[in-house]
């Protein structure tokens, strides 16, 4: 069986530390989002600047990639790596990041053939491996990445270890507190190896001064990736005088309106007020309507072959299913005897109407719940509409019922030899008959003549 990947073209490739930027962004992904690649704390772009560290140190990476140069998974690749229980230094594969479990075998097989060591789950595991990696050039830097396997930086030392066990510790004399790297930090920060740090106003978190720009407002510095600018004045957007508008990015608080129906918060000068709803449209969701305004998810309006209509130049479908149940079933009266009940009309008005009367009519002396009826689908606009039936045998009448629908094509129809159109549904065809190619009304659900194969489709109104 040919898998997936093969199709793909996909190869497994090692590249040089400075591909590992490319590697590791999500914009190069084949599917973003999938796998444990696509949740990786790494992917995003302002995590770029922490992988510095990787290049200075010649990390390498293995991918696997496409002939689009998509990258499907990643691994770190460390050369020299030591062991305290080991003479000589190895190659160390280190977790692997994939769209596609199916894609790990690549790895394995590279590790195996390279008799490289490698880290032994696809998760995040407790390290029991006592390794090491000597001579790390770490100078000058604040922003360090998310590390699977050496998890503990000694700076002292130039050193980077995966375990802090005790006799880790003693063997390599490392008695300094490390900076422990398997933590998910503000875009990969360490400010207490950044000199030129700085507090950031309104958040008072310390960030890297060369991140920031300094707000006259505040007095003080704000994380370019924490600036919201309104008309030109930026703010931190930890202020309490602003707020994240759905449409319209950050807004002041004092601007800002809650729009009907989404419950979006929007910028009141990107709205109007609406009398008929007593609130507040932006100005995206407006539908003009024969001079009338509403809201886009007016459940009284619809979007058809890009014309808007209202509900009065639509047609409405209902759900009957609990009719035509109610239909089948025998009625009780009084007397406890099962009757038919002649139909009653007390309006003109559909079928469904006329039987919900009947119903509640029969159920003063049952005292039991009617049947309900719901909107069905979305309205059909009476110019683009299609009159179809649908048909039910009601025992409680001793006849066959019809119930008028409206579709937009003409799909999914049986049209019979009188013109009508009949939905194809198995319940339909059971009173259906096709007798020379043509299709007729079954009258009394027999085998029919040539003097039965007619419905009088006006005698129920």
């Amino acid at each position: 069986m040919v898998k997936k990947e093969d199709s793909l073209n996909l190869k497994i490739a090692i590249l040089p530390s400075n591909k590992i930027r490319y590697a590791y962004l999500q914009g190069n992904y084949f599917a973003p989002n999938v796998g444990n690649l696509g949740v990786s704390c790494m992917r995003h772009k302002e995590m770029q600047k922490a992988l510095n560290f990787y290049v200075k140190n010649n990390v390498r990476i293995v991918v696997v990639i496409d002939d689009n140069n998509k990258i499907h998974a990643r691994a770190l690749l460390w050369d020299n790596v030591r062991s305290t229980k080991l003479k000589n230094p190895f190659t160390y594969l280190d977790r692997i990041y994939a769209r596609s479990d199916e894609l790990l075998s690549l790895f394995y097989d590279l590790a195996t053939t390279n008799k490289w060591k490698r880290y032994h789950s696809t998760s995040v595991s407790n390290m029991d491996k006592n390794y090491y990696k000597e001579n790390i050039d770490a100078i000058g830097m604040c922003h360090l990445p998310f590390n699977d396997t050496f998890r503990y930086l000694h700076l002292k030392k130039n050193l980077l270890t995966s375990s802090t066990k005790e006799s880790t510790v003693e063997l390599l004399n490392l008695f300094d507190s490390p900076v422990i790297l398997n933590v998910h930090n503000n875009q990969a920060y360490y400010p207490q190896l950044d000199p030129d740090r700085v507090q950031e106003a309104i958040s008072g978190s310390y960030i890297s001064k060369k991140d920031a720009v300094k707000v006259k407002r505040y007095d003080g510095y704000v994380l370019k990736i924490n600036i919201a600018d309104i008309d030109g004045d930026y703010y931190s957007i930890f202020d309490d005088l602003i707020v994240k508008a759905t449409n319209d990015k950050y807004i002041l608080k004092e601007n800002s309106v809650t729009e009907i129906f989404t419950n979006d918060i929007i910028d009141k000068s990107k709205a109007i007020q609406s009398p008929k709803y007593k609130g507040y449209i932006h100005k995206s969701n407006i539908v003009h309507i024969n001079d009338e305004i509403y809201h886009k998810q007016d459940a009284d309006i619809i979007c058809f072959d890009n014309k808007w209509y209202h509900i009065s130049q639509c047609f409405i479908n209902f759900n009957r299913k609990e009719v035509n149940i109610e239909m089948s079933k025998p009625v009780l009266t009084p007397k406890g005897n099962k009757e038919f009940v002649k139909q009653i009309t007390l309006f003109n008005s559909s079928l469904t109407e006329k039987f919900m009367s009947n119903s509640m009519f029969l159920r003063q002396f049952t005292y039991e719940k009617g049947p309900s009826i719901t909107r069905d689908g979305s309205l059909i606009p009476k110019e683009k509409a299609i009159r179809v039936y649908d048909l039910a045998y009601s025992p409680m009448l001793n006849k066959l019922l019809y119930q008028e629908k409206y579709f937009t094509k003409r799909t999914g129809l049986i049209k019979l030899t009188t013109g009508e159109f009949i939905v194809d549904t198995e319940n339909n065809r059971n009173y259906l008959k096709k007798f020379n190619n043509k299709y007729y009304i079954k009258q009394d659900f027999e085998a029919p003549n040539k003097n039965q194969l007619r419905f009088d489709f006006g005698d129920v109104k």
